[in-house]
């Protein structure tokens, strides 16, 4: 497969991803919508029915539980 010159893989084509909580640093809304913008994907700023993929910090997890606890 030849590389795609100036643009970055479509790793997330065909996927919304969402961010819970705060992630620090330079994961901004912003910075992540862009990222996964060049990589085909679609940031959602808010959960809908639309968003396939959640991301969210360590502390979020321990603090919710994992699913199905």
């Amino acid at each position: 497969m030849p590389l795609r010159k100036g643009k970055e893989k479509p790793i997330f084509k065909d996927l919304v991803i969402a961010v819970s909580g705060q992630l620090g640093g330079q994961w901004t809304d912003a910075n992540i919508s862009r990222w996964v913008g060049l990589r085909d994907g679609v940031f959602s700023p808010d959960m809908n029915d639309s968003v396939t993929h959640l991301v969210c910090s360590k502390e979020e997890i321990n603090e919710r539980g994992p699913r199905g606890m």
